[in-house]
């Protein structure tokens, strides 16, 4: 989400987890799936002219953020993890 800083990334994660949640998955043989997520969450909050950060250390970020998450009880966003570059 560009241009997202860490309190509104905060509530789009929320709100993805709501959505997770309240989703109605029926199996073929009409039993009822209650699902869940961990998501795990980095913000890059770099000046617009410094060079591109890339994707597998916002990914390693993201990962350690969802490890956190589930270490912490499951099915909620970890907090975010702040990626910031001085120029």
């Amino acid at each position: 989400a560009p241009e997202t800083g860490p309190d509104d990334a905060r509530r789009l994660t929320e709100r993805v987890l709501e959505a997770i949640r309240a989703a109605e998955i029926v199996a073929d043989d009409g039993t009822r799936i209650h699902t869940t997520a961990s998501i795990g969450l980095t913000v890059m909050l770099d000046p617009a002219d410094s060079e591109p950060r890339r994707s597998d250390e916002l990914l390693a970020c993201a990962d350690q953020g969802l490890y956190a998450a589930k270490r912490a009880g499951r099915d909620r966003a970890s907090d975010p993890i702040l990626l910031m570059r001085e120029l």
